[in-house]
């Protein structure tokens, strides 16, 4: 008997292996991914609206961890952007857009409790989240160039 694993905040499942599909996940594991990659335009929409003026976006990640899809989706919607260029940066972060963690959590307990009750892992699909959160560091804000 295998043991039923409920991921929360995983990058990309069906690319790592852990399931077949999101919709049909099959084997011992379901859950939630931690970002929906097609809301990365959002982001730079979000970013071009508090600050029109942007000519360069710098997408934050550890240099150390390979990139995942989120950087890549990142860097596919900025192309699609007007006058908005790509790079990879290490530095200070003036927005942030993503999921609740909080809410992913309940939302993999639900999950929990549908599984000990019956049902299998493999028939619950992987689910996108469903409530996202803005962040602005209002230090940087303050300081910055771009918004003044």
């Amino acid at each position: 008997m295998s043991i039923p694993i409920v991921l929360v905040t995983t990058i990309d499942p069906v690319g790592s292996g852990l399931v077949a599909s999101l919709s049909h996940p099959g084997g011992n594991a379901t859950g939630f991914i931690a970002f929906e990659f097609s809301l990365s335009a959002k982001l730079l929409e979000l970013l071009k609206e508090i600050a029109p003026g942007v000519t360069r976006v710098a997408v934050l990640r550890d240099p150390t961890v390979p990139p995942r899809l989120t950087c890549y989706s990142i860097t596919s919607s900025a192309r699609d952007l007007p006058a908005v260029y790509h790079s990879f940066a290490f530095a200070g972060a003036l927005l942030a857009y993503g999921a609740n963690s909080i809410d992913q959590y309940r939302r993999g307990a639900s999950y929990v409790d549908r599984i000990l009750k019956g049902e299998k892992p493999g028939d619950l699909p992987v689910q996108a989240p469903t409530k996202y959160e803005l962040v602005i560091n209002l230090k940087t804000a303050i300081v910055s160039p771009i918004l003044q």
